[in-house]
């Protein structure tokens, strides 16, 4: 499994457990097999999720000089910046409330009877 996809299934246990433990993921992949593999349309096996695997796909995530260009590839497609030149709206206040007496002939007819 690709560590892309491993990145994946480590996200998905962390949202679904609550935990980022390393070493509880294998068991609960091993417990979630079938269902991970219909999700993601590929074999999903423990073995492919192991504390070790993890770490070493936490350490080809630590390199600083990759983060640049993966973020400015990341921005081309996600980020946009608009430039908008909108008039300013100004709205007063209302600064006091009335209260008026509705007259007898707007009033409702009270309950028949």
């Amino acid at each position: 499994m690709s560590l892309g996809w491993t990145t994946v299934v480590w996200l998905a246990f962390i949202l679904s457990e609550g935990d980022h433990r390393l070493a509880r993921v294998e068991p609960w992949v091993k417990a979630q097999r079938r269902t991970l593999s219909r999700c993601l349309g590929r074999q999903v096996k423990p073995r492919d999720l192991t504390d070790e695997r993890l770490a070493t796909l936490l350490d080809s995530l630590s390199v600083a000089d990759r983060w640049g260009a993966f973020e400015h590839a990341l921005n081309q497609s996600v980020l946009r910046v608009y430039d908008l030149q909108g008039r300013v709206v100004r709205r007063r206040p209302m600064t006091r409330s009335r209260c008026r007496r509705v007259p007898k002939s707007a009033r409702s007819p009270g309950p028949a009877g």
